[in-house]
């Protein structure tokens, strides 16, 4: 078997891994949340609250000065379909400087990455777990028709297969958001760890589904 016939056979094999765990993850019973969506130029924006990935025990862990890292994984879906149309990831590392008393917050999605320093938990909390107008997908990959998104976020992962797909998927040459497909071997590389939300432990998770809204005018 030639190479490229190899690389086929591997971008077909993984799409149905991907197909199949995508059913089995969607098949689950998820509450739904309400999602703020709009137009951009380009993407479609989301507003998005998860401040309950935060209770009281996870909330004096940020006060002991170790870094405590926060991820997102949103993928967009088209009702009926299998696969996500579009993936977006948002990791966001936040500690207490002891020395300084402030909180240092790292932020990296496909814009780049941000660094800030705040002054209280509640400032350094809401930049991890507010998103305001996020781009999640790109409008071009919306055909006619009714999606939803799906919503991952996690406290403290220690999955190294998700973390390693993550840092890829940041790095990336579209960056932490781009349209995905079947014949995608970069999607097929990675999906299949990056929409489980089963394989691995981590501090807290919170995962819920968006309101359906038409792919045209959410």
């Amino acid at each position: 078997m030639t190479g490229r016939a190899c690389r086929a056979v591997t971008a077909v094999t993984a799409s149905v891994v991907v197909a199949a765990i995508a059913l089995t993850v969607w098949a689950q019973e998820v509450r739904q949340r309400a999602v703020r969506l709009e137009h951009g130029t380009e993407s479609l924006l989301a507003s998005i609250s998860f401040r309950d990935l935060f209770n009281e025990q996870s909330r004096q862990r940020l006060d002991s000065g170790f870094w405590n890292q926060v991820v997102v994984r949103i993928t967009t879906r088209r009702e009926g379909r299998q696969s996500p149309v579009s993936l977006a990831v948002r990791t966001c590392r936040v500690r207490y400087e002891l020395w300084e008393e402030v909180y240092e917050v790292q932020i990296e999605d496909h814009r780049g990455r941000t660094s800030s320093r705040l002054a209280t938990a509640d400032e350094a909390i809401a930049q991890c777990t507010v998103l305001h107008r996020f781009p999640v997908a790109s409008l071009s990959a919306l055909e006619p028709g009714t999606y939803s998104l799906d919503v991952v976020v996690e406290l403290n992962p220690v999955s190294p297969e998700l973390l390693e797909s993550i840092r890829h998927w940041l790095r990336s040459p579209q960056g932490g958001r781009r349209p995905v497909g079947p014949g995608d071997s970069f999607f097929g590389s990675v999906v299949s760890i990056f929409i489980n939300t089963q394989i691995g432990r981590s501090d807290r998770m919170v995962h819920f589904r968006s309101q359906g809204f038409d792919g045209g005018a959410p």
